[in-house]
């Protein structure tokens, strides 16, 4: 495809909220939900068309918990259909990922060792960004488990 990108009057508006709800906060403990959405619309006003790759409406539910050098989490994203798209731009389905991680922090003078496991799109759904160039060509990763060691110091 060939692309001519030019300006144009253009209209954005939309909204991002986050919560954090402390559920439980003392010693050297702390367990929190985490709730967020954000959505954006735009719009070509010269053209009264919508602009291309506009991310369509997410929402994320979360907890995190943490108790001394222990860290646990896990998230689901939901993404909705995007079906505001440009001419001649497709549609993207909705979505949800799962994510999760584990956390371990070890110090040892001014040396701090973390030990960690990340897993994402847990259930190795298959996902399409709507903001990217290459969404009808090639879907986000599937399952994925990362281990590993961060050293500061």
């Amino acid at each position: 495809a060939v692309y001519r990108f030019v300006q144009r009057d253009a209209a954005f508006t939309g909204a991002e909220a986050e919560a954090i709800v402390h559920l439980h906060e003392g010693g050297d403990g702390q367990f929190d939900l985490i709730f967020g959405a954000d959505l954006v619309r735009g719009r070509d006003r010269t053209a009264a068309a919508d602009l291309p790759r506009i991310t369509p409406v997410r929402g994320k539910v979360g907890a995190a918990w943490r108790h001394g050098a222990l860290a646990l989490g896990a998230e689901v994203q939901f993404v909705a259909q995007q079906k505001r798209v440009a001419p001649n731009e497709t549609p993207a389905a909705a979505y949800d990922l799962i994510s999760a991680y584990a956390n371990y922090r070890l110090r040892h003078g001014a040396v701090t060792w973390d030990l960690f496991i990340r897993g994402s799109n847990l259930g190795d759904r298959e996902a399409r960004l709507h903001t990217s160039w290459l969404k009808d060509l090639a879907p986000l990763p599937g399952r994925d488990v990362t281990a590993g060691v961060r050293v500061t110091f």
